[in-house]
């Protein structure tokens, strides 16, 4: 003849173990999963632990209990999502389930193996901007490090292009420029970009202070431009109110 052996076992563990969602989402909706034994009710602990997010800033701490009436196969709750406007890389909390418990003599309420889900938190991008509006710069420093920030935002890939216009400052002659530089960034990644500028030290004592701007455009993404214009103006050294300290 045939043996069946029923199963009195309820197991019980989250739908998945790894997500990712943007700070923007408000909430994350968590789904609990009973399986095998759906015959009895149950209840099982939830709670959420601390990783690099951190709890009151970056979440709200979040925990209690769920319970299943007979046939339930499911149940969720909710893990609010705090959204800062600091520009900050990824981080992560854990949600956890413990103490499964039956009200049903000779039924086993287990936890599964899949009973911790790791909830990473990406920054929402929101700008690209220069850290500063104005450059003022002697002919003599040779060089300028133009810097550009990523503020707001670590998630996802994104770029923006560079280029200098001349206005009476010439490309080639006083400054190197830039001609569609692209400048970008990986996912989680909030690192400052550093474009340099090399300065031509001439000796002509006829000319003035001269300006170029440098200009942001062309974003990719999703990101938008915060400073999208900043003006360089290079300092005259050779003139009669100029002091130059090379031969």
């Amino acid at each position: 003849g045939t043996i069946t052996i029923v199963d009195n076992d309820s197991v019980f563990q989250f739908d998945t173990n790894n997500v990712v969602i943007s700070e923007n989402a408000g909430s994350l909706l968590v789904t609990v999963l009973r399986l095998g034994d759906l015959t009895s009710q149950n209840t099982v602990d939830f709670g959420t632990v601390d990783g690099t997010a951190l709890a009151a800033s970056d979440y709200t701490a979040t925990n209690g209990f769920l319970i299943f009436p007979e046939n339930t196969p499911q149940r969720t709750f909710t893990v609010p999502i705090a959204n800062d406007t600091l520009p900050e890389p990824a981080e992560f909390l854990r949600v956890f389930l413990t103490n499964a418990v039956t009200v049903q003599a000779g039924q086993n309420a287990v936890i599964g193996s899949n009973s911790v889900m790791v909830v990473t938190i990406t920054d929402n991008i929101v700008r690209i901007e220069f850290t500063q509006s104005n450059y003022l710069v002697s002919e003599s420093a040779r060089t300028l490090n133009v810097i550009l920030n990523r503020v707001g935002g670590s998630g996802g890939a994104i770029s923006v292009t560079l280029n200098s216009v001349d206005i009476s400052a010439t490309a080639g002659v006083d400054y190197s420029g830039f001609t569609n530089v692209l400048v970008s960034w990986p996912d989680n990644d909030v690192t400052a970009r550093t474009n340099v500028i090399q300065l031509f030290d001439d000796v002509d004592a006829t000319e003035t202070n001269e300006t170029a701007n440098l200009v942001l455009s062309a974003p990719t993404g999703g990101v938008t431009i915060g400073t999208t214009n900043s003006t360089l103006t290079i300092i005259d050294n050779d003139g009669t109110a100029g002091l130059d300290f090379d031969f």
